[in-house]
Protein backbone atom coordinates (compact mmCIF):
# COMPACT_ATOMS: atom_id res chain seq x y z
CA UNK A 1 0.00 0.00 0.00
CA UNK A 2 2.47 2.55 0.96
CA UNK A 3 4.62 1.57 -2.15
CA UNK A 4 1.66 2.73 -4.47
CA UNK A 5 1.56 6.14 -2.64
CA UNK A 6 5.21 6.81 -3.08
CA UNK A 7 4.88 5.74 -6.89
CA UNK A 8 1.80 7.85 -6.63
CA UNK A 9 3.75 11.00 -5.93
CA UNK A 10 6.65 10.65 -7.79
CA UNK A 11 4.44 10.65 -10.93
CA UNK A 12 2.48 13.76 -9.37
CA UNK A 13 5.69 15.76 -8.96
CA UNK A 14 7.27 14.66 -12.76
CA UNK A 15 3.69 15.87 -14.25
CA UNK A 16 3.97 19.45 -12.13
CA UNK A 17 7.75 19.86 -12.88
CA UNK A 18 6.92 18.99 -16.87
CA UNK A 19 4.06 21.47 -16.49
CA UNK A 20 6.09 24.20 -15.38
CA UNK A 21 8.69 25.02 -19.12
CA UNK A 22 7.78 27.97 -19.20
CA UNK A 23 9.08 29.20 -16.13
CA UNK A 24 12.22 27.67 -16.45
CA UNK A 25 13.16 28.61 -20.04
CA UNK A 26 12.09 32.15 -18.51
CA UNK A 27 14.99 31.72 -16.38
CA UNK A 28 17.45 30.44 -17.97
CA UNK A 29 16.81 33.62 -20.68
CA UNK A 30 17.38 35.96 -17.23
CA UNK A 31 20.34 34.54 -16.87
CA UNK A 32 21.66 34.82 -20.64
CA UNK A 33 20.64 38.03 -20.64
CA UNK A 34 22.91 38.88 -17.70
CA UNK A 35 26.13 37.37 -19.79
CA UNK A 36 28.72 40.06 -20.12
CA UNK A 37 29.25 40.00 -23.98
CA UNK A 38 32.41 41.56 -23.79
CA UNK A 39 33.55 38.06 -22.71
CA UNK A 40 31.53 36.28 -25.50
CA UNK A 41 33.36 35.17 -27.89
CA UNK A 42 33.58 36.51 -31.49
CA UNK A 43 32.08 33.63 -33.10
CA UNK A 44 29.05 33.16 -30.11
CA UNK A 45 27.99 37.18 -30.55
CA UNK A 46 27.53 36.57 -34.61
CA UNK A 47 25.98 33.54 -34.03
CA UNK A 48 23.67 35.73 -31.16
CA UNK A 49 23.13 38.17 -33.98
CA UNK A 50 22.13 36.17 -37.03
CA UNK A 51 19.52 33.71 -34.78
CA UNK A 52 18.41 37.24 -32.46
CA UNK A 53 14.67 36.60 -33.04
CA UNK A 54 15.28 32.86 -32.01
CA UNK A 55 16.66 33.88 -28.65
CA UNK A 56 13.66 36.62 -28.47
CA UNK A 57 16.54 39.37 -28.43
CA UNK A 58 15.50 43.23 -28.28
CA UNK A 59 16.53 45.31 -30.98
CA UNK A 60 18.29 47.30 -28.40
CA UNK A 61 20.19 44.12 -27.39
CA UNK A 62 20.65 43.06 -30.92
CA UNK A 63 22.51 46.60 -31.69
CA UNK A 64 24.93 46.12 -28.11
CA UNK A 65 26.25 42.81 -29.86
CA UNK A 66 26.66 44.45 -33.30
CA UNK A 67 28.35 46.92 -31.22
CA UNK A 68 30.44 44.89 -29.17
CA UNK A 69 31.55 42.64 -32.56
CA UNK A 70 32.50 45.91 -34.63
CA UNK A 71 34.45 46.79 -31.84
CA UNK A 72 36.02 43.33 -31.52
CA UNK A 73 36.83 43.42 -35.37
CA UNK A 74 38.35 47.05 -35.47
CA UNK A 75 40.95 46.24 -32.29
CA UNK A 76 41.54 42.85 -34.25
CA UNK A 77 42.66 44.37 -37.64
CA UNK A 78 44.61 47.46 -35.76
CA UNK A 79 46.53 44.41 -33.75
CA UNK A 80 47.35 42.92 -37.11
CA UNK A 81 48.56 46.09 -38.78
CA UNK A 82 50.68 46.76 -35.55
CA UNK A 83 52.54 43.32 -35.44
CA UNK A 84 52.57 43.55 -39.45
CA UNK A 85 54.07 47.01 -38.94
CA UNK A 86 56.72 45.52 -36.05
CA UNK A 87 58.11 42.53 -38.56
CA UNK A 88 58.20 45.52 -41.51
CA UNK A 89 60.39 47.22 -39.40
CA UNK A 90 62.77 44.68 -37.62
CA UNK A 91 63.76 43.73 -41.26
Amino acid sequence: MNKNIIIAGAIAIGFYILSQPKKITAIAQKVAQKEDISKLPVQRLRYMIAHAAALKKTPKEVAALRAEEARRVVAWKAAVRKATAQKIGKK
